[in-house]
């Protein structure tokens, strides 16, 4: 079903550019965003914490303007789901002979053991989780394309140092 609530326009459903009225709103922010970035005098923001704080102050004024309409909204909200909604993406990936992943152009070296699996990963906006079936394998920083750049790769040392411990053609047993 196709409608207000899923995003989507019923009269042109699937057209991305007939979603003005769901965006507009978005407009008043994003040039409150834009004035305090200005006042602030740099773009640069250190960590995610900083930003989501700067963000949360923004917004936290915004929305104090309008606490006269949210408190009577309020009176008729419906409780939440008790199910929570998921905040990934699911997608499967293959673990090629390179000892990696590959998704949107950024490579992440995984342990050799993975090696021709297929994988389910859960990428999350700060970490990508993998899972070989059921079984969770491995839960990576993720790091995101950039625009203009080849692909990226991100390499975990710790999968890289195990295999390091033992030289090639050596066991554990001779010495």
């Amino acid at each position: 079903m196709s409608g207000l609530w899923d995003g989507s326009d019923p009269q042109h459903p699937g057209d991305a550019s007939n979603n003005g009225a769901l965006e507009s709103p978005h407009g008043p922010l994003k040039r409150e965003i834009e004035d305090a970035l200005l006042i602030r005098g740099s773009r640069d923001l250190t960590d995610r914490e900083t930003y989501r704080a700067f963000i949360a102050d923004i917004v936290g004024r915004v929305n104090a303007r309008h606490d006269k309409m949210i408190t009577v909204e309020v009176q008729h909200l419906q409780a939440l789901p008790t199910r929570r909604n998921a905040d990934y993406e699911e997608v499967r990936v293959r673990v090629t002979a390179t000892r990696g992943v590959t998704r949107r152009r950024v490579f992440t070296s995984v342990p050799t053991r993975l090696m021709g699996h297929q994988l389910r990963a859960r990428v999350h906006t700060d970490q990508i989780a993998l899972y070989l079936g059921t079984d969770h394998c491995l839960t990576v920083p993720r790091k995101p394309h950039q625009a203009g750049q080849g692909t990226v790769h991100v390499i975990h040392d710790r999968p890289v140092i195990g295999s390091l411990k033992t030289p090639p053609g050596r066991t554990a047993s001779s010495g």
